[in-house]
């Protein structure tokens, strides 16, 4: 998507180094499968597509996101 990412950039760079350092710690855990996800996330946190839904492409509430950042999808595509 070519939209502007809807959160502040400030929550963005903090969440990035939270994510970098989860990361570290599940990749010295040896758990594979949240490894991924965290790259995954990391990856998406830069882009424009960082917290809208990949299903319907609707933006994913702020507060949602900031519960659980992973979160590839809004409510209505997740039920």
């Amino acid at each position: 998507m070519d939209q502007a990412i809807p959160y502040p950039v400030d929550y963005q760079l903090s969440l990035e180094r939270t994510l970098r350092i989860r990361l570290d710690a599940v990749r010295a855990a040896g758990r594979a499968f949240e490894t991924c996800i965290l790259e995954e996330t990391l990856a998406r946190l830069r882009s424009a597509d960082f917290g809208t839904c990949l299903r319907c492409g609707g933006v994913i509430p702020f507060l949602e996101m900031a519960a659980d950042p992973t979160r590839q999808t809004c409510r209505s595509c997740t039920r």
